[in-house]
């Protein structure tokens, strides 16, 4: 009979030690997880991940904030009336932020690893 693990609901053999989120079954605690490990050799190593996924969030943050001051500063000088795009402004400076902070701390954040595990 198969077991599940109860931190991401995965059907597991039952001779399973640790399940693919890391959960092992025997200290039922989250380890690291032997599918992530596996990915991250395969990508070429966590430093290179790191740096390709701050890259991006920071290149696609900065993108769109110049786009909402572009709008708004367009918008104001053609019309007179201001068009604010504050969704583009607050996802490019989350992902500015995410981005820089990933990049200083030289980690993954958990969104980057849920996203290398799909």
């Amino acid at each position: 009979m198969s077991q599940k693990c109860p931190e991401c609901g995965l059907f597991n053999p039952p001779d399973a030690g640790r399940c693919d989120c890391g959960y092992d079954f025997v200290s039922k605690s989250v380890k690291s997880s032997y599918l992530l490990a596996h990915v991250l050799k395969k990508r070429g190593g966590e430093a290179r991940i790191i740096d390709e996924m701050s890259r991006s969030k920071i290149r696609t943050g900065i993108l769109l904030l110049v786009l909402s001051a572009l709008v708004t500063g367009g918008s104001l000088l053609l019309g007179g009336n201001v068009y604010f795009w504050g969704g583009a402004t607050m996802v490019g400076a989350l992902l500015l932020y995410r981005g820089l902070r990933q990049r200083a701390g030289q980690t993954l954040d958990s969104e980057t690893r849920r996203e290398l595990m799909r």
